[in-house]
């Protein structure tokens, strides 16, 4: 039974690493965003191109640009990612669930967008589990206010 990757293996801490910085555009941004340091994101880049065995970024004045190697690792990245959480949560015996992000002003969110968005999620086919939590057929669903 392997414990350690092996050398070579893709390393999903790595690869969550990358698909935040072609999100961000910069070391910088990414740094800021998952709270490490630059040169740490740095390491991490370079560590993934060793794997890899290819350039994925290129670094320049106006940001991050993709190399072609990058282009192709970015679909299997998130592929990998994905089916990494479904397996833990089939695992641990959670059920996937489904993110819906809304965005508001925030005179909207202070104005009852919580009571609201419960009343909304009430009416349909949801069956409440606790004060804060429904659940869906496609899995729970939180309100935090």
């Amino acid at each position: 039974m392997l414990t350690q990757p092996a050398v070579g293996d893709l390393e999903f801490a790595l690869l969550r690493t990358f698909l935040a910085v072609v999100e961000y555009g910069s070391l910088c941004k990414t740094a800021a965003v998952v709270d490490r340091t630059q040169p740490a994101i740095s390491q991490q880049m370079k560590r993934l191109e060793s794997i890899v065995g290819h350039k994925l970024l290129a670094r320049g004045r106006v940001g991050i640009t993709l190399t072609r190697q990058g282009e192709i690792l970015v679909p299997y990245a998130r592929r990998a990612l994905e089916l990494n959480d479904e397996t833990l949560e089939r695992l641990r015996g959670e059920s996937p669930g489904v993110r819906v992000t809304l965005g508001v002003s925030s005179d909207v969110a202070l104005t009852g967008l919580s009571s609201a968005m419960k009343r909304f999620l009430l009416v349909g086919d949801y069956a409440r589990n606790g004060c804060d939590d429904m659940h869906h057929a496609h899995g729970p669903v939180r309100i935090i206010a």
